[in-house]
């Protein structure tokens, strides 16, 4: 199977990396698109990383601002460009921002969808990018990614109190998983 992890930021979160290393050891054909923010980091950033092919997309755009808004439009456009003539089986997506373009791609290539939701994304980003309009937004994101997930094929969680979280997402998809976090106990990506 091949999968491309869309990715928001320029490393992996070490769950992510943990994911990907269990999937490259089955046997999967495993990439990453990751969005570099500060094109001085570029000239730096590995094109491979423990064998795992990386495709990068740079685009200027404040880290924990809500003018991150103001960037999406421009990395949408660059990952469908840089997606539109790929053969893939999955878009393996790590962020509530890079969500709607995940749905995008599969419609429109017939891929799937797995949303790896391994934060609270809804109040984590209300509170850490719209922090004056903390219970508004909350509102408005929720609602958008609740829509938004009834068009996923499977979301990954991580474990909470009564699994809340797990509850929350079969609302919307009956695909959904738990993985715990543990740390590993050997080097990740």
């Amino acid at each position: 199977m091949k999968i491309i992890i869309l990715n928001h930021q320029e490393r992996f979160s070490p769950r992510v990396a943990l994911e990907i290393n269990t999937l490259s050891q089955n046997g999967h054909d495993v990439s990453a698109l990751m969005w570099c923010r500060d094109h001085k980091k570029f000239s730096v950033l590995y094109k491979e990383k423990n064998g795992i092919p990386i495709k990068w997309i740079v685009i200027k755009s404040s880290k924990g601002s809500s003018k991150i808004i103001f960037a999406l439009p421009s990395l949408y456009k660059e990952i469908w460009k840089s997606l539109k003539n790929e053969r893939l089986d999955v878009v393996h997506c790590t962020h509530f921002f890079l969500l709607p373009i995940s749905i995008f791609l599969t419609k429109k290539k017939k891929y799937k969808v797995i949303y790896d939701a391994y934060e609270r994304y809804a109040a984590d980003i209300a509170d850490y990018y719209f922090p004056f309009f903390k219970n508004i937004m909350k509102k408005i994101i929720e609602t958008i990614e609740n829509l938004l997930l009834k068009m996923v094929d499977g979301i990954i969680t991580i474990s909470s109190p009564q699994e809340i979280l797990e509850k929350r997402y079969k609302k919307y998809c009956n695909n959904v998983a738990i993985l715990y976090n543990v740390p590993s106990l050997t080097p990740i990506i």
